[in-house]
């Protein structure tokens, strides 16, 4: 049923998005193809007008899912309804030091 909706071109409602979510909850956790599903499922909410559920999804995205697509956290025209909000800034600091903390261990350890 989402899918048909998408295809028409129409936004998915929070019964919708809830659904999907269960779904991706399924899906092996950290897995390529759940962070990919939770990135759009926090897109599709913004899209919806749901900035808080797409806030709590994004959380869970870079939290739990370990979603660390920083670039599309920064630059998605998508995001940019909920890039002012406090939580976001929070989260793109916490992502992007966890990342480049990673990559300066790497680098040191080279």
């Amino acid at each position: 049923q989402v899918s048909s909706i998408l295809m028409r071109g129409e936004v998915l409602s929070a019964e919708h998005l809830m659904a999907m979510h269960g779904f991706l909850l399924k899906l092996p956790k950290g897995s390529q193809r759940q962070r990919l599903f939770f990135q759009l499922l926090v897109e599709f909410a913004v899209t919806a007008g749901d900035h808080e559920l797409a806030m709590e999804f994004l959380v869970e995205a870079i939290e739990e899912v370990e979603v660390r697509d920083l670039m599309w956290l920064e630059f998605c025209p998508l995001l940019e309804d909920i890039r002012a909000s406090k939580r976001y800034v929070e989260l793109h600091g916490q992502l992007r030091e966890r990342l480049l903390g990673a990559r300066t261990l790497t680098t040191k350890s080279v």
